[in-house]
């Protein structure tokens, strides 16, 4: 597992509350198909035209 995953996975699990249900293989195993993006402060997420085929979790800010 890479950095990237390594700290994702450490984040779901800090964020166990969302995720519960899963167990920590499971989350690890999840934690696979996620996608980490820093977004600075005032960009705007997505407009309402953008593709919706995922879904996001914002975890701070």
């Amino acid at each position: 597992m890479d950095n990237v995953l390594k700290d994702l996975y450490a984040s779901m699990k800090e964020e166990k509350n969302v995720f519960n249900f899963l167990s920590d293989e499971d989350l690890r195993r999840l934690s696979a198909f996620f996608e980490i993006k820093t977004i600075p402060a005032g960009d705007i997420l997505w407009k309402k035209e953008d593709p919706y085929d995922y879904i996001a979790f914002i975890v701070s800010g």
